[in-house]
């Protein structure tokens, strides 16, 4: 017993050195912990992974702009496209920004005016770290982010990935085709309920 529990925590460990799960959300990493020429101000943190972030199924994400302490103009990018408004001369902090994904890798990414675009379909991709979430930063409901992103742009040679930075969460809601059966279903089923009540009391 003591071998197979052995056993499967060398498998958790290995696991988790590859890729982190968080939901229907999945960071394979590579390399080593990275820690940043500086901190990330603008969600208290000095280390992160680099990897790519992929959808294990087909959802929805809501990308949450947390700061930035560029002087370069960035924006966020979205199946290689930079989103209306999301650049840091009219954004502000806790604007969202939602996309329907497909299974499998995440096209988003970032880029500015400091002449680089970087994105999470390239790998290695070293201008985007998956920062750790040392202060547990929530979403307007209070739920910590899957995912804390940050973009170093090409204006200055540090390395804090405080230029463009982004909370990722996954948007959970049924969708109404599929509500509107279950609900039918479950009233269905209270109305048989009390007929037979009625029919029991009537006797």
């Amino acid at each position: 017993m003591k071998k197979m529990l052995l056993a499967l925590g060398f498998t958790v460990i290995a696991t988790s050195a590859q890729a982190i799960t968080i939901s229907n959300l999945n960071l394979n990493t590579y390399g080593t912990n990275i820690m940043f020429d500086g901190i990330n101000n603008v969600v208290n943190a000095n280390t992160g992974r680099f990897g790519q972030l992929s959808a294990t199924q087909n959802t929805t994400l809501r990308f949450t702009f947390l700061g930035k302490t560029a002087a370069d103009t960035n924006y966020l990018m979205l199946n290689g496209l930079i989103v209306a408004g999301s650049g840091t001369d009219t954004v502000t902090t806790n604007d969202s920004f939602l996309s329907n994904v497909n299974a499998g890798v995440v096209n988003f990414g970032s880029t500015g005016t400091g002449g680089l675009t970087a994105s999470n379909s390239t790998k290695p991709q070293e201008s985007i770290a998956f920062i750790e979430n040392v202060d547990s930063i929530g979403d307007a409901t209070g739920n910590p982010y899957a995912f804390l992103v940050g973009f170093n742009d090409g204006g200055s040679p540090d390395k804090d990935f405080n230029d463009y930075v982004i909370g990722v969460s996954e948007v959970s809601a049924v969708p109404v085709p599929a509500a509107l059966p279950l609900m039918a279903t479950a009233l269905g089923a209270f109305g048989i309920s009390r007929r037979r009540n009625k029919a029991k009391t009537s006797q």
